[in-house]
């Protein structure tokens, strides 16, 4: 479907990130507006007057706002590329209740191990194993054969919001000094993590992450939470992430074209 697509999201967010991985995945071009989430601009507000927050799409100027929204909107409106959701209607209800999981209650968790330290966040740390066993043995019951890629190979919404969630796993372990994912107690998640990053552009924004992008994502996001905003990063990195960014595009239109 044709018309002007653009994002309104933030460099630092997972929820932004999410988005652009969908808009990926499906092949679709868009212009990405960032916001500045201590002086938001007057279209996000104007845009999303209910929550005020990224990422909001824009298509042919109608808004649609929160990730998971977004990507099912994106899934059932550009119906060419790879699908996002299964098309069985009892298949798509697991990835939904297995996403709304993943977000609701495990990204919860991870992010109060953020925001606290001392007990509270031993306590945050312990419900992140809870929450990760019990993603564990979903994975065990509901995808018995290893794959939860929606055809088999091709990328869907759980594994873009468990990517969003996971994806930087090894910076937050090594920044909070908390053990999270354990390939012994979690064999499942962990390798679906690690296929994932087989994939293109997950790999990329994983490589991005691993090296400078996450660490800097996790202090921006936990500045946010304070009220103190994500703006210390030099506009010579941010420049250097979209150098990087451009880069990757050349790459990938030249394997298109092959």
């Amino acid at each position: 479907m044709a018309g002007k697509v653009v994002l309104h999201g933030m460099w630092a967010s997972p929820y932004s990130n999410r988005v652009e991985l969908a808009l990926k995945v499906k092949g679709i071009e868009y212009e990405f507006v960032e916001e500045d989430l201590t002086n938001k601009s007057e279209a996000l507000l104007r845009y999303n007057p209910v929550h005020k927050k990224v990422p909001v799409l824009v298509h042919d100027g109608k808004p649609i706002a929160e990730s998971l929204v977004i990507i099912e909107y994106i899934d059932e409106t550009w119906t060419d590329g790879p699908r996002l959701l299964p098309q069985d209607p009892y298949e798509r209800a697991k990835v939904r209740f297995w996403a709304g999981f993943c977000q609701q209650q495990l990204f919860e968790a991870i992010i109060t191990v953020v925001k606290t330290d001392g007990e509270a966040q031993e306590r945050a740390g312990k419900e992140v194993h809870e929450k990760l066993k019990v993603l564990e043995e979903g994975i065990e019951g509901n995808y018995p054969e290893g794959s939860l890629f929606v055809n088999g190979d091709s990328v869907g919404l759980l594994d873009i919001v468990v990517h969003s969630i996971l994806g930087a796993h090894k910076v937050h372990e090594e920044v909070l000094g908390v053990k999270f994912l354990d390939p012994e107690k979690y064999p499942r998640v962990t390798s679906w993590r690690q296929r994932l990053l087989m994939r293109r552009w997950l790999a990329f924004f994983s490589f991005l992450g691993l090296g400078l992008l996450n660490l800097q994502q996790l202090n921006a996001y936990k500045g946010l939470l304070d009220n103190k905003g994500g703006n210390f990063v030099s506009q010579s990195y941010i420049s250097c992430l979209i150098a990087l960014l451009c880069l990757l595009n050349v790459f990938e239109k030249k394997a298109n074209a092959q």
